[in-house]
This record gives C-alpha cells, sequence and structure tokens, in this order.
C-alpha cells in the first residue's frame, strides 16, 4: 500500500497529467457508484429469472489421477 501511496503522490507532483488524473479520481469514484446503485436493479432482477442449471453427479465423481513421467 505504501507503493501505491508513493506512486500517488508522484502523479501528483507531473505537472499537468498526474496532477489531472488525481484530482479526476474523485468524479471517476462517484461516477463508479451512482453506475453501481443504478444497475443493482436490473442486475438482481436478470439474476432472479436466470434458469437454474442442476449439477450432474457423474462429473463430481470424476478422480483425477496424477500424471507419471515416462
Amino acid at each position: 500500500l505504501l507503493f501505491l501511496l508513493s506512486v500517488l503522490v508522484l502523479m501528483a507532483f507531473d505537472y499537468p497529467n498526474g496532477t489531472y488524473t488525481i484530482a479526476a479520481l474523485p468524479i471517476i469514484g462517484i461516477l463508479l457508484v451512482i453506475g453501481w446503485f443504478g444497475v443493482r436493479k436490473r442486475v438482481a432482477e436478470i439474476h432472479s429469472t436466470a434458469p437454474v442449471v442442476e449439477e450432474d453427479e457423474e462429473k463430481q465423481e470424476i478422480e483425477f489421477k496424477p500424471e507419471t513421467a515416462s
């Protein structure tokens, strides 16, 4: 985490590109949260109407044998 923090500090001192990038981070974070809440209901609706796939018992009984060198 210290490395990531130091990268952010170095970006902040890199005028103009890094400064604008650091200044835009809170705006990007707010937009991500708004988008998360915007699609939350739609994702829940899709999840509730998705078909349920039953697991096949034969697939669960497969034994994995280790490879041997020849």
